[in-house]
């Protein structure tokens, strides 16, 4: 089970590299990317839903399977709530050295 679990996390490694270099291409700065993410939202709220993740996403050319959408908002969901702060998603997509958390 070592051998998959860590086949996974490699896989959910490059999916996040991948989401990271697509929406660096479309964003110069934090601020750029925070507005985009904001002008997408369906609700005020300042957490991001995982439907609003997707279609997210989906506006920066990112298609990906609905389970691994999941995976990927659950690396920033940190307290479980079913939602995710997207100033720390902002973050690290434009600040290499700002790692999340991977979940084992």
């Amino acid at each position: 089970s070592d051998v998959l679990g860590s086949h996974i996390h490699n896989d959910l490694e490059s999916y996040l590299t991948l989401i990271r270099r697509k929406i660096q291409e479309k964003c110069s700065s934090t601020q750029d990317l925070i507005y985009h993410i904001r002008r997408n939202k369906i609700s005020d709220k300042i957490h991001v839903t995982p439907n609003e993740f997707r279609y997210t996403l989906i506006k920066f050319g990112i298609t990906l399977p609905q389970t691994l959408v999941d995976k990927v908002f659950s690396v920033f969901d940190s307290d479980r709530s079913g939602t995710m702060d997207f100033d720390e998603f902002a973050m690290w997509i434009m600040n290499s050295e700002f790692r999340p958390k991977l979940k084992k």
